[in-house]
């Protein structure tokens, strides 16, 4: 993952913090659309993706871990990824 935020640092001439803002805030985005439920994504210290889903039971906010690595529906993720980021209309 370092080396991906390098990269797109080095391309775009942003910060790395922007870049990993970025990043937690398209996947927060994605991974709500997909669950349909309030999902946070960030960055854990070693770099690596942590995401927490936010539900209600009974009138109490639940947190639930989601494993990321485990999706296995990638057509329903590219549907949410197209709701998210529409392809460029030339």
């Amino acid at each position: 993952m370092e080396k991906i935020i390098t990269s797109f640092s080095n391309k775009y001439a942003i910060s790395r913090n922007e870049i990993i803002t970025e990043i937690e805030s398209v996947f927060s985005s994605l991974l709500s659309q997909f669950y349909r439920m309030e999902v946070v994504v960030f960055f854990r210290e070693d770099l690596r993706l942590e995401a927490i889903g936010y539900g209600r039971a009974g009138g109490m906010i639940i947190q639930t871990p989601i494993d990321i690595s485990g999706i296995k529906n990638f057509p329903a993720l590219k549907k949410a990824w197209r709701c998210i980021w529409p392809k460029p209309q030339y």
